[in-house]
């Protein structure tokens, strides 16, 4: 069993990752930062790298690197070249919206994956929903409706070009529903399961093909304007999938979903007192809506209900 100090240890490095990866991108994108903007195709691709090395690096400290390879190369590993390429089409996404949001509201909207999550499930697994859960994804559409009217003015702190909220809610929307989508189709193909640490080395590795096409139009040299806030942008996103896979693994639903509502909060103090973004009524209203359905999603079910929410997913890579 998992220790107290361990548990612990990993859902605050989940609230420090997941306010971190909007607050550092919105800066590298829209911020001072962006003044010598590094090349978004190049990102991507070594956020995939980094990726499948530690992926593989783990997978090697309990399995024989024959038993990895012979793994990583199954038969089945074909299966994951869907969702490999679905999340490339997210990461350039994740730019675009956090390029053109503020990183709370960001932040907020971007747990409308629980709901597109939610909805394939029922859709396409046969899933079925409680009462509580239906009223939780209500509530989050309502949240997430009065974060957007409220969303704020421009920050006081002058920004790199003017910030464009319909371009960013519109990536956030189609980056929600392509995670619903590209969870459940995993959960869909692959019935046998398999280690987390191969299947996210799968990932990567398929991820690498769609990735780098971008690159042959890339004129920018290799790494170029790499400095330290493009290296955070990578760390962080290359990080977040690895740390959630240990997150599920060691950690209950109702500790994670606590975890997302703190980073939710910190994440919008924060934009305040570094970006200069005004927190507006709405907003604040909005955001404690979606905190509130977050925790509710996620509450212990009735031993009755049990069977059909246990494997409802809520998180992704």
């Amino acid at each position: 069993m998992t220790s107290l100090r361990v548990r612990a240890g990993l859902l605050a490095l989940l609230v420090a990752q997941n306010c971190a990866v909007a607050l550092v991108m919105h800066e590298s994108t829209a911020g001072r930062a962006k003044s010598e903007p590094y090349s978004r195709a190049q990102a991507v691709v070594v956020i995939e790298v980094v990726k499948g090395l530690v992926a593989s690096a783990v997978a090697l400290t309990f399995m024989r690197p024959a038993q990895v390879y012979q793994s990583t190369f199954s038969r089945d590993a074909w299966l994951l070249a869907v969702p490999a390429a679905i999340y490339v089409v997210q990461n350039y996404l994740h730019f675009v919206a956090i390029a053109n949001l503020s990183p709370s509201v960001f932040q907020v909207v971007y747990q409308l994956k629980v709901l597109t999550t939610a909805l394939c499930s029922v859709a396409f697994l046969g899933r079925r929903l409680s009462m509580r859960q239906w009223t939780a994804l209500v509530v989050l559409v309502m949240g997430v409706a009065l974060v957007q009217v409220g969303a704020g003015p421009a920050p006081s702190r002058p920004l790199e070009g003017a910030l464009n909220p319909t371009l960013g809610f519109g990536a956030a929307i189609v980056l929600c529903i392509l995670s619903g989508v590209a969870g459940v189709y995993i959960e869909l193909v692959l019935k046998s399961g398999g280690d987390v640490w191969i299947r996210n080395t799968q990932l990567s590795l398929w991820s690498l093909i769609p990735a780098a096409l971008p690159l042959y139009k890339d004129k920018t040299p290799f790494l170029a304007h790499f400095g330290p806030w493009a290296w955070g942008t990578v760390a962080l996103n290359a990080g977040g999938g690895l740390l959630t896979a240990l997150v599920v693994r060691h950690t209950d639903s109702i500790l994670k979903g606590y975890a997302v509502s703190v980073s939710i909060v910190l994440g919008a103090v924060l934009s305040v007192a570094l970006f200069g973004y005004a927190l507006t009524p709405l907003f604040v209203i909005g955001a404690a809506l979606v905190l509130a359905s977050t925790v509710l999603y996620q509450w212990p079910a009735r031993p009755k209900d049990v069977e059909n929410e246990q494997s409802i997913p809520m998180y992704t890579r």
